[in-house]
This record gives C-alpha cells, sequence and structure tokens, in this order.
C-alpha cells in the first residue's frame, strides 16, 4: 500500500512539474507595429558595406525600410535616407498567417548557426499585444524563420533592392572620396613641399588689432619635419620677393598664401574674410587630413 501511495505521489509531483514549465504565448496583433525585419553582414564584405538594413510593418499597411549601424556613414552631410510605401490589406493578412502557423512569436531567441561568425544577421521582431519576440541568428537555416522571412521580405523585394543600391552608392562614393582625402601644400613648381603626414593641427585663430578691427586666420601648425621645411623656404621671402604656396585638398584647389617674412615657429598662417570662413577651412582641412 505504502508503495502504491509514493508511486501516485511521484506521478503528482512530475506532473505539477511539468505544468510549471512556461506556457506558449498566443499571438494577437496590435494596432501599431506588427513585424520588424532586419539583416546585417558579419563578414565577407567591405567595411563601408557593412550596415543593417531595416523593414518595418505596421498593422495599417504602412512599411518603413531605412538603414542603420553603420561601420562608418560615409554620407557626409546627407542624412541617412529612408522610404516609405504600403502593402495590401491582404498581404497584412498573409503575414499574420505566416506568424501564426510557424509559431514565430515562440521561436527562440537564436536560431540561427552557433558557430558562425560570419555570413548574414538576420532578424525578426514580432509584436503583439501582451509584447514581442525576437527571434533570428547568422546564417539561419531554421525552416520556421526563413520561410517566413523569405515571404515577408518578397512582398517588398523591389523597393528594398533599389534603396540598398541607393545606399551602396552613396557609402562607396563617400569611400573613394575618403581613402583619396590629403593635403598638399605646392610650390611655384607644382611640387608639393608639404603634406597631410607634416601636419600637428588645424585651428581658426582670431587676431584683434584695435578695438574695432580684427583679422582671421587659419593657422597650419607643422611638426618638426614641415616645420624646418617652412623656415628653409620662408627665409629669403621679403615683400618684394614673395614665396608662393598653393593649397590643394583631395587634388583640389583651395587657396593660395603669400609669405612675406621669414617663418621661425612652424605656424602657417592663411588669412580669410572672417570668423565663419576660417572655421570652415579649418574644419575642411582637418576632414582631409589621414
Amino acid at each position: 500500500m505504502k508503495k502504491y501511495v509514493l508511486i501516485s505521489f511521484i506521478l503528482c509531483a512530475l506532473l505539477m512539474l511539468g505544468g510549471c514549465g512556461e506556457k506558449e504565448k498566443t499571438f494577437v496583433a496590435g494596432e501599431n507595429e506588427l513585424i520588424h525585419l532586419t539583416s546585417t553582414p558579419m563578414g565577407g564584405v567591405e567595411t563601408y558595406e557593412i550596415y543593417t538594413t531595416n523593414i518595418m510593418i505596421y498593422v495599417d499597411g504602412t512599411v518603413k525600410i531605412y538603414a542603420s549601424d553603420f561601420v562608418k556613414w560615409l554620407g557626409k552631410e546627407e542624412d541617412i535616407p529612408e522610404i516609405t510605401l504600403n502593402i495590401t490589406p491582404e498581404q497584412i493578412e498573409e503575414i499574420k498567417q505566416l506568424i501564426v502557423e510557424n509559431d514565430l512569436y515562440n521561436l527562440r531567441e537564436n536560431v540561427g548557426n552557433k558557430d558562425g561568425i560570419s555570413g548574414t544577421l538576420k532578424q525578426m521582431t514580432i509584436y503583439a499585444v501582451d509584447g514581442t519576440n525576437t527571434t533570428g541568428g547568422v546564417s539561419v537555416s531554421n525552416r520556421q524563420f526563413t520561410r517566413s522571412y523569405d515571404r515577408i521580405e518578397n512582398l517588398v523585394r523591389e523597393d528594398l533592392f533599389l534603396y540598398q543600391s541607393e545606399i551602396n552608392k552613396i557609402q562607396y562614393q563617400g569611400y573613394i572620396e575618403f581613402i583619396n582625402r590629403r593635403v598638399e601644400f605646392m610650390d611655384r613648381g607644382n611640387e608639393c613641399l608639404f603634406n597631410h603626414q607634416d601636419i600637428n593641427d588645424v585651428y581658426a585663430h582670431t587676431e584683434e588689432i584695435s578695438d574695432e578691427e580684427k583679422v582671421y586666420y587659419v593657422i597650419v601648425e607643422f611638426n618638426q619635419h614641415g616645420g624646418e621645411l617652412l623656415r628653409e623656404l620662408s627665409d629669403s621671402a621679403t615683400a618684394d620677393n614673395t614665396e608662393i604656396l598653393t593649397l590643394y585638398l583631395s587634388g583640389n584647389y583651395e587657396t593660395q598664401i603669400t609669405i612675406t617674412g621669414p617663418l621661425n615657429d612652424y605656424k602657417l598662417h592663411i588669412p580669410q574674410a572672417s570668423e565663419e570662413d576660417a572655421l570652415a577651412l579649418a574644419t575642411k582641412i582637418k576632414e582631409c587630413m589621414r
């Protein structure tokens, strides 16, 4: 009798423990976000090609495609573009059906290749009235995930391709400008006397001549090597026998500097019309220094 009581007790305990496990969540769509797809290359591409492509889909059919998480955004002054489009109510229902059929709201966080260190990181975040669930990984082979991801992405494939092409073009052009940037000071014979490697610092400077008069400069402060070359060049300069330097930034003409006397402090003064002009040129030179 005691034996049967003990067995019954153990069975009850096991049933109770089983009942304590985490229950699966039931997906019920909310009123705003529905699903967010992201894709990020993790290796095998150039640095300027590494960024995250986002597809944010809302319950009302609005879709926003945008890029984020750049190693470096090379678009200069440009804001990162994004596009907004709409899909049909039927396509929204198709997405909801995929979420339910493939149990995406309960899919574990990492369904990727656990040994994968390169490839593409793909993730989906599912939004419901009671919370969210993010799932994905690197080089995912899970059929529930890949089937759903590919079907949803295919709904905006053409717009996505055009958007990524635009981003890649901006990044590549910026990269080419980045690797070609340089600062060069040329002499009368168009020979380069100094470049960015000879410069310690560049900054704007305002000099007060009187209470009503100010002059504005960009000061290029050279290191010892550049400073000695500057001193040697300027030693024989006078108001009647000037030396001329021409500043090129990334191969493009910027301005000329006239030297009228010896420069012994390793500093080259470039006159500017205003404080704003001085700040702008100093910033431009710094951006071209590698």
